[in-house]
């Protein structure tokens, strides 16, 4: 079953909802390709924002947010313990590419060393 990537809690007609879903969906590939460029490196909901915005985007933050929250749920990033403050002061998870679902042939290679 195919995973919802927006939430209909404003009911809209089907055709809005369609176009709402096709974005969130572009957002979440978005995000993602965010952090498959970057690997390795660690982020917070803010950061990624801030990356589209600078890009001309204006996604709002609690859309990235979502994305970055299924993206996690799906496997393809993980939640650290780790924190930031963000730009209202207040600390905020990073997150981190999955390696087990995106290993680097560097990667491969050591966990072939230890098995």
């Amino acid at each position: 079953m195919k995973e919802t990537t927006y939430h209909n809690t404003t009911n809209l007609s089907a055709q809005e909802l369609m176009a709402r879903v096709q974005r969130a969906s572009k957002q979440k590939d978005a995000v993602l390709l965010i952090f498959l460029a970057k690997r390795g490196q660690k982020y917070a909901a803010s950061q990624v924002h801030r990356s589209f915005t600078k890009a001309g985007k204006t996604w709002p933050i609690t859309s990235i947010r979502r994305a970055m929250t299924d993206l996690m749920n799906e496997g393809h990033l993980v939640k650290l313990d780790e924190t930031r403050i963000g730009p209202y002061n207040d600390p905020e998870h990073l997150y981190t590419l999955n390696i087990r679902k995106y290993p680097t042939p560097q990667d491969t290679i050591q966990s072939n060393l230890f098995q």
